[in-house]
């Protein structure tokens, strides 16, 4: 299956279970936001591009891919224009249809989500400060809330 197809189907599914989280007044309280999960899967099929050229790298809370040379400006204009922007288009439908505006509001033109994903790409510092978009913020929180659960479950396996 072609990644394009892979990665809106996975976002269909994130979009319907907001749909119902909306419907059910449960939005923010069982699952990660829409735009935290697509977010996470934008920043996945950047780091699936950039494995090649890259190594992982130690942070403060968690591992990042730091690339050895970065992309061209045509590889990465390509690599947009093949993958990223279609996959973006299609999944805007899907919430369009699905009535999630204020995810489709994130999406939308010189979307500040599209921007974080760069910014937790290619950026130094990942914070509030320089993540704009909700689905980022909540995503650096889950990055680290996750990486502490990981120590927390080897320091009890050791234990």
């Amino acid at each position: 299956m072609p990644l394009r197809v892979e990665s809106v189907a996975i976002m269909a599914v994130i979009a319907l279970i907001e749909r119902q989280n909306i419907l059910a007044g449960l939005a923010g309280h069982e699952h990660p936001s829409a735009a935290s999960r697509f977010f996470t899967m934008m920043a996945g099929l950047f780091q699936r591009w950039m494995y090649e050229r890259a190594q992982l790298v130690e942070c403060r809370h968690t591992s990042r891919v730091r690339m050895h040379t970065l992309p061209s400006d045509e590889d990465l204009r390509m690599y947009l224009d093949c993958l990223v922007r279609p996959v973006i288009d299609d999944i805007i439908v899907v919430a369009t249809v699905l009535e999630l505006t204020e995810f489709t509001n994130e999406l939308g033109g010189d979307s500040p989500l599209i921007q974080d994903i760069f910014t937790a790409q290619f950026g130094e510092d990942i914070s509030d400060a320089t993540l704009k978009s909700k689905g980022a913020r909540e995503w650096a929180r889950l990055i680290v809330a996750n990486e502490e659960l990981k120590l927390a479950m080897a320091q009890r396996e050791r234990g």
